[in-house]
């Protein structure tokens, strides 16, 4: 019965995680993408940043 608890537990926290890693993955390419074809004087600001 402990495994079954265990396999339904781990649902839950399985379908936020894949959303809250998908969430900053899109941002993170989007504004290194944008940063650096933008404007290359920001390269070192949005690095550091």
């Amino acid at each position: 019965m402990e495994e079954i608890q265990i396999t339904q537990v781990e649902f839950p926290p399985t379908k936020d995680k894949p959303e809250i890693v998908r969430k900053p993955k899109t941002s993170r390419s989007q504004q290194q993408s944008a940063s650096i074809p933008e404007k290359g004087h920001k390269k070192p600001d949005g690095g550091m940043k």
